[in-house]
C-alpha cells in the first residue's frame, strides 16, 4: 500500500494529529489516499476534516467489499481524478491507545502519545468505480466516490475448466473443491494480499461426496458466475442436494476467503463484543455502555406470499427422448423436503442452556401449508424443467434469511464484525424501577420483544466512519444485518 500505519511507541502520535479520532471511548488512526498511476496526477491524502463519510459493506457471497466516500473538496484537488480510468483509494484504520512516551526526565517530562493496541486493523485498496458530484457551495464541491475491492481485478479473470474425461481428479467434480480451486487459482498471483482458507471448503466437500457436478466453463465464466452456478447445482433436486446451507465470506481483518456452514457453529469466525444490549423497558444501561442509542430496524424485502410460493411442491420435469415425452422426476421437492431444509440450524440455535434447563427454539416453517387457507387441494405447486431453471432453492433460502424478518442494528463499530460471525441481542429487563410486579406482569415483561433477542447469524455489515469534524464529534458505527430461521418460544 502507498499509505502506512503507525507501528510502535517510538512512532506514537499526539492527540492533535489530524489522522486520530475518538468515538465510544476508543481511539482510531484513519488515513485515506486517492491515487492514479499517471505520474502527472499522482496521489493525495484525503483530509479527515473534509471527509464526511467512508463506508464499506461486507456481505455473504459478494466476494468483494464495496462502499462509498463523501468528500468536501474545498481546493479543487480532487478534480484532477475525474474522467480517469485507473483511480484507486487506499484505506488504513488502526485501533490506538494512550501511553506515556518513553525517555521522560525531570527536565523534559514524558508526553502522552497514541500507539497501536495490537488488535485487528483494516487495510484495503479499492477501485474507484465512479466520482459523482453531489453538491456545490461556492468553491466547495461535495463528491461521492463509489468503491469496490481491488480483489475484483483477480476474481474477474476468466476461468478455463472442464471436469469431463477420465484423467480429471475425481475431487474436482465436487462443487466445494471446484470453488476452492477457482478462488485459489485466481488469488494466488497476489497471495500477499488475498488468501483462501481451505478448511471450510474441505469440510463441506467431505459432507457432499455423493454430489457430482459435471461442469465445463463457457469461455466467459469467472469466480462470480461460477459461484452462483455451483451453489445452485449443489441444491438442484431432492437427490442432488446439500443438507445444510453454506456460503462464502471474506474477512478484511486477515484478507481471507472462507466457506461457512450455517449448521456448524465451529466454522464461524469469531469476533469481539458479540453482544448488543438494548434498553427497551425504561432502563438506562444502553446509554451508559454506548456512545449513542443503538438503532433498530428490519429488512422487509420479501413478502409472505412469495415465501408461501417457495413452500409449494416443486415438480421437476425431465424429457425422455426414447418416448418423446415429459416426465415428472422422482427428485422433485415436496413440501416436507422444503420445510425441513429451510428449518435446518446448528445445535447452538436448537437448545439454549439457562441454568439447569434447556430452551428449545421452534421451527419457523411448518411442515405443511395450512389447509384452512390453501383450499384448492393439489393445486399449489411450481413446475420447473430440469434443463432451464428459473428457480434456485439455494437463493430462495438465502433470501428468506436476508430479506424476510432480518433485524438491522446500528451500534458502535468494531473492525472484527463481519459476515459469518454470530451476534446476540440482549434486552435489558432489570426491574429495580418496578419492584412490585405480579407474576403475571413479570411474565408479560419477559414475553415482550421476544423475537428480537437471543442469537443471530450476521450476514451483512456496513461500517461507517464520519470524520468531517475531528475529535469527539467524529464517529464510527456499523449496521449489522442479523438473521435466523427459527422462532423463540415463550420464555
Amino acid at each position: 500500500m502507498g499509505i502506512s500505519l503507525p507501528s510502535g511507541v517510538s512512532k506514537g502520535i499526539n492527540v492533535e494529529d489530524p489522522t486520530l479520532f475518538q468515538y465510544g471511548g476508543k481511539w482510531y488512526y484513519f488515513v485515506a489516499m486517492i491515487s492514479n498511476p499517471d505520474v502527472s496526477i499522482g496521489a493525495q491524502n484525503l483530509d479527515n476534516k473534509h471527509l464526511e463519510l467512508f463506508e464499506y459493506t461486507n456481505e455473504i457471497n459478494s466476494l468483494c467489499l464495496y462502499g462509498n466516500i463523501v468528500y468536501n473538496d474545498i481546493d479543487g484537488s480532487i478534480s484532477r481524478f475525474i474522467n480517469r480510468q485507473d483511480n484507486h483509494v487506499e484505506i488504513g484504520i488502526r485501533q490506538m491507545e494512550k501511553v506515556s512516551d518513553v525517555g521522560g526526565t525531570s527536565v523534559k517530562p514524558s508526553l502522552e502519545v497514541f500507539v497501536p493496541t495490537g488488535k485487528a486493523d483494516f487495510m484495503h485498496t479499492f477501485i474507484v468505480q465512479n466520482i459523482r458530484i453531489l453538491d456545490r457551495k461556492k468553491q466547495n464541491i461535495t463528491y461521492q466516490i463509489s468503491l469496490i475491492s481491488s480483489a475484483w481485478y483477480l476474481l474477474c479473470s476468466r476461468i478455463v475448466f472442464s471436469n469431463y474425461g477420465k484423467a480429471v481428479d475425481p475431487k474436482l467434480k465436487n462443487g466445494y473443491h471446484m470453488m476452492q480451486k477457482f478462488l485459489t487459482d485466481a488469488l494466488s498471483v497476489n497471495s500477499n494480499s488475498f488468501m483462501v482458507d481451505p478448511k471450510g471448503f474441505e469440510d463441506a466437500a467431505a459432507k457432499t461426496k455423493t454430489i457430482e457436478i459435471p461442469f465445463i466453463t463457457s469461455g466467459n465464466d469467472n469466480c462470480f458466475s461460477v459461484r452462483k452456478y455451483i451453489f445452485d447445482k449443489l441444491y438442484w433436486n431432492k437427490n442432488q442436494k446439500d443438507e445444510t446451507l453454506k456460503f462464502i465470506i471474506f474477512s478484511p481483518v486477515d484478507n481471507t476467503y472462507r466457506c461457512v456452514d450455517y449448521n456448524v457453529d465451529q466454522s464461524w469466525p469469531s469476533c469481539e463484543k458479540p453482544v448488543v444490549i438494548l434498553s427497551m423497558f425504561e432502563t438506562d444501561y444502553e446509554q451508559q455502555l454506548y456512545a449513542s442509542n443503538n438503532e433498530l430496524a428490519s429488512m422487509a424485502g420479501k413478502n409472505a406470499t412469495s415465501t408461501y410460493e417457495d413452500r409449494f411442491r416443486h415438480d421437476i420435469w425431465t424429457f425422455d427422448p426414447s418416448t418423446n415425452s415429459f416426465l415428472s422426476s422422482s427428485s422433485s421437492f415436496d413440501e416436507k423436503d422444503l420445510a425441513s431444509f429451510y428449518n435446518e440450524k446448528p445445535e447452538t440455535f436448537k437448545t439454549v442452556k439457562s441454568g439447569n434447563s434447556y430452551l428449545i427454539t421452534k421451527d419457523k416453517y411448518p411442515i405443511q401449508l395450512n389447509l384452512k387457507w390453501f383450499l384448492n387441494t393439489n393445486q399449489y405447486y411450481c413446475s420447473i424443467v430440469d434443463w432451464d431453471r428459473s428457480y434456485s432453492l439455494y437463493q430462495s433460502a438465502i433470501d428468506n434469511l436476508i430479506k424476510r424478518d432480518a433485524i438491522e442494528v446500528t451500534v458502535d463499530g468494531d473492525i472484527t464484525h463481519q459476515p459469518g460471525t454470530c451476534m446476540g441481542i440482549v434486552l435489558d429487563r432489570t426491574i429495580e424501577k418496578v419492584p412490585d410486579l405480579t407474576p403475571e406482569q413479570l411474565l408479560e415483561l419477559y414475553e415482550k420483544h421476544r423475537q428480537v433477542e437471543s442469537l443471530f447469524a450476521v450476514l451483512k455489515v456496513t461500517h461507517r466512519f464520519h470524520l468531517s469534524t475531528i475529535g469527539s464529534d467524529a464517529s464510527y458505527t456499523e449496521k449489522a444485518l442479523l438473521a435466523r430461521n427459527f422462532i423463540m418460544p415463550p420464555k
